[in-house]
């Protein structure tokens, strides 16, 4: 599914409405949006594109897989565990040996630090962090890493080297959740 290309339909629209008021009236009307505020379609490895809700696209995805396929869709927040999370990659790729491209581990925020070296946010657990002016976040605990840490992207080949090294040298864990 990685080579799979989701994006809205309404990009524009999307991401920045048309004024702040609203979107406000929006979102004080209904605790959710219009279902077409955030209609997606999906760009599939081999170039045809579906709305994401078009049976087509389904019966095009079939074949990727063994068993039954549904889609679910939600308009509840589906992190995989906390609001937020923060990661360090430089290190792993020093530690690998590997130029490791940070979508592998789906951290809102990448961090170089100015000191403190790689995994310095380990050391912020239970403390607070400031993020640009108003955003004020708490470190909450390590962010344990499953297999999707070793899928390139682009390509979908795997190297079970990275996972191995973050089970090996940091407990199985790379980057923090944090809340807000």
């Amino acid at each position: 599914m990685v080579l799979y290309t989701p994006r809205f339909k309404r990009h524009g629209e999307t991401l920045k409405p048309a004024t702040m008021d609203a979107a406000l009236k929006e979102q004080l009307n209904s605790p959710y949006p219009l279902a077409d505020a955030f209609a997606v379609e999906v760009e599939n490895p081999d170039g045809s594109v579906f709305d994401i809700d078009d049976s087509a696209f389904l019966e095009s995805i079939k074949g990727e897989s063994n068993g039954a396929l549904t889609l679910h869709y939600t308009q509840k927040n589906l992190v995989d565990c906390r609001p937020l999370s923060l990661q360090t990659v430089a290190q792993l790729s020093e530690e690998t040996d590997m130029a490791l491209d940070k979508r592998r581990f789906r951290a809102n925020f990448y961090v170089d630090w100015d000191s403190g070296g790689g995994f310095y946010e380990d050391e912020l657990v239970d403390r607070k962090l400031k993020i640009g002016d108003s955003l004020e976040v708490i470190i909450l605990g390590p962010d344990p890493r499953c297999k999707v840490i070793t899928i390139d992207p682009d390509t979908a080949e795997t190297s079970h080297k990275v996972l191995s090294n973050v089970a090996r040298n940091h407990g199985g864990c790379a980057g923090v959740f944090a809340g807000v």
